[in-house]
């Protein structure tokens, strides 16, 4: 027969357990909230697929089709519940939540429209040619061949910065280039490239080939090519190429020629550049 202290002993060991059970299970009910909610656009309906977490936790979900969603064991205390969704501005919401409280909230999301910078686009013209002549093909060989090949070119800008009257004085400016008038105002030109085995035609002056416009110059001579450069005004001319020696002649002037001389006027017929 078992004493009366020892089930007392048992009746309050029993009675402990018991305390610290229903104390353990209100503590736990304690540290947490029910937390659920909709989330909806501008118009008031339902956002699907939209994520939900809250801060400082690795608690996170997504809402339903219904736009709806639930977070079962939220956290108590100071809360941020954030919500994301692709096309919509991000919404957090600072709460303040009770320990075994339900809370139901409503999130609204509003599109967002990204302000981007202004993005200027600017065509860049093959072979670096400038934008004024986007519109002719006038000096498409002239900057194919100056991106190509060796030689001298001389722009419109550079022509103005030279300050040359004709274009004859302007290959004075060429390296290699001597330029100069003989007894009786008969100019010359002499290229360094062009002396010793180099092709003369009708005279002691190696043959200079001059193109305008693409076409090529046939004077009688030497003298008529010269003559003829020193009467072209640089004021007239858009683009001049000064090529020395065989070496660097383009395809065009390779036969007779030693050197050649290409020059582009600036107003012809059917030009898009107009007179000032």
């Amino acid at each position: 027969m078992n004493s009366p202290i020892g089930l007392r002993s048992w009746s309050t060991v029993l009675c402990c357990l018991a305390a610290i059970a229903l104390s353990a299970e209100v503590s736990a009910q304690a540290t947490t909230s029910a937390l659920s909610g909709i989330v909806v656009d501008a118009a008031g309906d339902p956002l699907a697929d939209v994520a939900l977490s809250i801060g400082r936790t690795e608690l996170s979900t997504k809402s339903d089709a219904a736009g709806r969603f639930l977070f079962a064991n939220a956290p108590w205390g100071e809360v941020r519940l954030r919500a994301r969704a692709v096309g919509y501005a991000p919404v957090d919401t600072l709460m303040q939540l009770q320990s075994g409280t339900s809370y139901s909230v409503r999130l609204q999301l509003r599109r967002f429209v990204p302000q981007l910078d202004t993005v200027r686009v600017q065509a860049t013209l093959a072979y670096g040619k400038p934008a004024r002549y986007r519109h002719t093909g006038r000096f498409d060989d002239f900057y194919e061949r100056r991106a190509k090949r060796p030689g001298t070119f001389f722009t419109r800008e550079d022509i103005e910065r030279g300050g040359r009257n004709t274009v004859f004085e302007l290959m004075s400016s060429v390296p290699g280039v001597i330029v100069g008038t003989r007894p009786g105002g008969i100019p010359y030109i002499r290229v360094s490239r062009c002396v010793g085995n180099s092709i003369r035609v009708g005279g002691p002056s190696p043959w200079l080939a001059l193109y305008i416009n693409g076409q090529r110059f046939r004077g009688a001579g030497p003298a008529d090519v010269m003559d003829y450069l020193s009467q072209i005004k640089t004021a007239d001319v858009e683009t001049v190429e000064v090529y020395r020696g065989a070496s660097q002649l383009p395809m065009e002037a390779v036969g007779d020629a030693c050197a050649a001389v290409f020059v582009t006027t600036r107003f012809t017929a059917g030009s898009v550049l107009e007179k000032p």
